[in-house]
């Protein structure tokens, strides 16, 4: 049996003060409910015997950290945030129960809150949907037990009229106080120490442990162990685990049934180096050589460690430590003899290598590729010349048989030079679009698909046209050097939200868009919703509208939205939603997808920084059909009945078409007339 006075729970009343939070119908505001429901609940405690702290008392405001602050420093068992919610979309036909727990599988919070899904529905008179991971701040960094309830929805008329009656809160009040005294007597098990050894980490819990729970990674990978009955559990350091930092992650339940928190362990383990490898390349007058580094189990040795050189007759012109994970050092040479020496030292090894100067081969080119703007060396650039491809290595060099090259890379505009063979050439490669989008990670979210197709009212279904949007995205955000994700690249994956906001906690990525073209909103339009808390996406949501093409049939609109998709991933994300163009009869729906296409890369390019982005509106006199038209800039354009847009990103670049097998190059005014080039 538990003793009551050493458990302590926090109780979080949502909002206060200015802060109202949901407001009914008939103007009832959930700051309110939610403070009365959270003091029927602290009565039940206190006569309980528990220890009970409210992060407000009254009708004011309290900071998302100071509230989790309350929480962390009083040391608190169980964190309780009562809320009630209100529809994104303001269907006020919504009530449900809802809860939440933090982004942690296994966790204590989720019995908690499958205790309360158990009682609500039993008690509570709603559907209760299943516990949801969550990234609200008041579940991020408190205490391990942390769960948020959102009863009902106080914008149902009908929920609201309850809301404003004691018999409804008091109601609330003993689900949620029945909830934890359940949970409570299926066990709170803490951990009371932790001990890391050479070879073996020690924990001891406040409770018998069971054994056949217990799940054990070591960087993600199963760690097979022997666990024993009782409250302490020994992990065994594999002996020939590769040297450095380590992540041990574990993961169970006490006896009495509930999960204790999952532990996550930092351990360092030590090596000593024992050989090494090398590799000599010749690159014209340079050398690259490839120096690695292993233990005594033949691991490769962890990264960044310090690295000692002393050449002798020959000169480092470059050189990169080894930072990942296959233990290896390169070193851009030019040597002065034939033979030369380099010692080294790396973490108390030391040793010689001997190289040997390789003649400078008179029959290819060579070089090294960088980039224009840093400049920083370029390595898988892709290097045609006749029918040979080569790439290019560390520090951007290549060596290739031809003379005229053509140099290609995601993320740059292509270059065609003819090189002098014998000779070492630096080529510079420009960036597209400066680069802005280059090192960052973009998921996008076609809506829907699989089992759900949307409106299938329509010739294509919305789950359709979502995919098709987000191809016409993945390429160009590909093609700007971006890494772009999708939840789904086909119409049979069926994905529930809560597996694709996972998919973002997994990826991390920068941004996130989820495109749906379903109807949302009452009255078909173009709408960009954001979430209100996060100023970054309405700042980004602007500019997408900003960079929709000026056509008199799509007007975005921006505005604040509750999906599950906009609250709870940390990247800064939108959810497009321009139903309008399933219901736009006299214009090319390919066309459409395209122009909201358009509309987001450009918003996202001058997000970044980049301002050069821009459409060119053109007639086309021959048939279209015929033509295939694009800027020498972006693989892209938009038809609209006899004319096309064409997008740039530099000044003076051309338009590109093609006709058949054949491709031209021209320049034209703003406004004038695109056809194939007389007598050719």
């Amino acid at each position: 049996m538990y003793d009551s006075s050493k458990i302590k729970i926090v109780i979080d009343p949502g909002h206060g003060g200015e802060a109202t939070g949901a407001v009914g119908p008939t103007g009832l505001q959930e700051k309110d409910v939610n403070l009365t429901v959270a003091r029927h609940l602290k009565r039940f405690l206190e006569e309980e015997g528990f220890p009970v702290i409210l992060t407000r008392d009254g009708d004011y405001d309290v900071p998302l950290e100071e509230r989790v602050r309350i929480s962390v420093e009083n040391k608190a068992d169980i964190f309780i945030s009562i809320h009630h919610n209100a529809s994104a979309v303001l269907n006020r036909n919504i009530n449900r129960t809802e809860l939440y727990c933090p982004f942690e599988p296994f966790s204590p919070s989720f019995d908690l809150a499958y205790k309360l899904q158990k009682n609500f529905r039993r008690r509570f008179g709603l559907t209760v949907e299943s516990p949801l991971p969550a990234n609200y701040r008041v579940l991020k960094g408190n205490v391990p037990v942390s769960v948020l309830t959102e009863a009902s929805y106080i914008s149902n008329p009908e929920e609201e009229e309850l809301l404003k009656r004691k018999e409804r809160l008091v109601l609330e009040a003993e689900i949620i106080f029945e909830s934890i005294l359940e949970f409570i007597t299926s066990g709170l098990p803490r951990i009371n120490s932790k001990k890391v050894e050479r070879d073996k980490v020690k924990l001891r819990f406040s409770e018998e442990i069971d054994p056949a729970s217990l799940a054990v990674f070591i960087d993600g990978n199963v760690l097979d162990f022997v666990a024993e009955e009782g409250k302490e559990i020994v992990l065994p350091i594999p002996e020939k685990l590769r040297g450095g930092v380590h992540i041990i992650s574990i993961y169970g339940r006490c006896m009495k049934g509930n999960a204790f928190p999952p532990q996550h362990i930092k351990i360092t383990k030590e090596f000593t180096i024992e050989s090494f490898s090398h590799v000599l390349k010749n690159y014209g007058p340079y050398n690259l050589l490839r120096i690695k580094f292993f233990d005594k189990y033949m691991n490769p040795v962890p990264p960044n460690l310090p690295f000692y050189v002393q050449p002798k007759d020959c000169e480092i012109i470059d050189s990169l430590p080894h930072t990942d994970l296959n233990g290896e050092v390169f070193l851009l040479l030019k040597m002065e003899r034939e033979h030369s020496e380099i010692e080294f030292e790396i973490n108390k090894f030391s040793g010689v290598i001997h190289i040997d100067r390789y003649p400078v081969k008179r029959k290819v080119v060579c070089g090294k590729v960088l980039n224009q703007i840093t400049p920083e060396p370029l390595v898988e650039v892709k290097i045609e010349g006749g029918e040979e491809i080569v790439w290019s290595e560390k520090f951007g060099l290549f060596e290739s048989s031809g003379e005229e090259l053509r140099f290609s890379k995601r993320g740059f505009y292509p270059r065609t030079l003819k090189l002098s063979t014998g000779e070492f050439t630096e080529v510079m490669l420009e960036p597209l679009f400066k680069g802005v989008l280059h090192d960052k990670k973009i998921l996008i979210d076609p809506a829907r698909g699989g089992k759900d197709k949307g409106d299938l009212s329509l010739q294509n279904p919305t789950s359709l046209l979502n995919l098709k949007i987000a191809l016409l995205l993945k390429r160009l955000f590909s093609y700007a050097g971006a890494t772009v994700y999708l939840t789904r690249l086909d119409e049979e994956t069926t994905i529930d939200e809560v597996e694709r906001v996972k998919r973002i906690e997994k990826i991390q990525p920068d941004f996130a868009f989820q495109i749906d073209t379903t109807e949302l909103y009452p009255g078909h339009g173009y709408f960009i919703y954001y979430y209100y808390r996060d100023k970054e996406s309405e700042r980004l949501a602007k500019l997408v509208k900003k960079h929709t093409p000026s056509m008199a049939f799509l007007k975005p609109q921006i505005m604040e939205y509750g999906s599950y998709f906009i609250i709870h991933p940390k990247a800064t994300r939108l959810l497009v939603n321009p139903s309008q163009i399933t219901v736009l009869k006299d214009y090319n729906q390919n066309e459409l997808l395209k122009v909201v296409a358009i509309s987001i890369f450009g918003g996202l390019l001058e997000y970044l920084g980049f301002e050069g982005f821009r459409l060119k509106k053109y007639k086309v006199c021959d048939k279209i059909e015929d033509l295939m038209i694009k800027s020498e800039d972006l693989p892209i354009s938009i038809f609209t009945g006899d004319e096309v847009l064409v997008p740039f990103s530099r000044f003076g670049s051309k338009i590109v078409i093609k006709k058949g097998n054949k491709e031209k190059k021209i320049s034209l005014k703003e406004g004038s007339c695109i056809r194939w080039p007389d007598g050719n």
